[in-house]
């Protein structure tokens, strides 16, 4: 579905020049910080990465240049197994000299479903029912969403308008937006993160045609990720 070099230039770049991949944020030391999947490469290091047939993993390191004494390695793995979806894993490791407070994960997405000629006619759909964020247009093409555990947040909206903010860290739950340019977004809530503890969370897309054959792919997914990956 995806070829290792590909998912490479996913986890490291953003070709729409906004919002893309996966953020984080969280309390230390009474101050919080957002830690931004686009940021400047300066306060992220690339500490290996590992290539597998069907899978990429990369080590990143995060040191913010606010503060010294804050360190934090992600690890940020993509993972298809010539599958028909793609499973996303995230893990944030806390490196500093503190623990951190009220960890928030997210996971920003822009498919612009149907490619540059039709991006505008979008419609993004969140089933609070199934915990599935779901995007389709015309074409038909339709793309689907999903995580391991229930997400605390979801958010769909126009790309440069889909923003995490210091005195509002939490998405706005709306439940569908469309047709128009739309990107989506999922949140967990992870809590405290102690001293090298590790928290990690997983999301599975895949695309087909209609919405109920998107769902037994997810389904058909997370049974073979459960199978074959725990």
């Amino acid at each position: 579905m995806v070829e290792t070099e590909e998912m490479e230039s996913e986890l490291l770049r953003n070709p729409a020049g906004y919002k893309s991949g996966f953020w984080t944020s969280f309390v230390v030391d009474d101050k919080v910080v957002i830690t931004e999947s686009t940021e400047e490469m300066d306060v992220f290091s690339i500490k290996s990465i590992d290539k597998k047939e069907g899978s990429v993993k990369v080590h990143l390191g995060y040191t913010s240049s606010d503060e010294g004494s804050l360190g934090l390695d992600f690890e940020v793995e993509l993972m298809t197994f010539e599958k028909p979806f793609m499973l996303m894993r995230h893990s944030t490791i806390n490196k500093s000299s503190s623990r951190l407070e009220d960890l928030v994960v997210y996971h920003f997405m822009d498919f612009d479903v149907g490619g540059p000629k039709s991006y505008k006619d979008d419609i993004g759909e969140y089933d609070s029912n199934n915990h599935m964020m779901h995007l389709w247009d015309e074409n038909p093409l339709h793309v689907t969403l999903s995580s391991s555990t229930e997400p605390d947040g979801w958010e769909i909206s126009p790309p440069t308008k889909l923003n995490i903010e210091e005195s509002n860290r939490d998405l706005k739950k709306n439940s569908i937006l469309g047709p128009r340019d739309v990107a989506v977004a999922l949140q967990w809530n992870l809590g405290r993160l102690e001293i090298d503890e590790k928290r990690t969370v997983e999301a599975l897309v895949t695309a087909a045609k209609t919405k109920d054959e998107a769902i037994a792919r997810i389904s058909e997914a997370w049974d073979w990720v459960n199978q074959n990956l725990r």
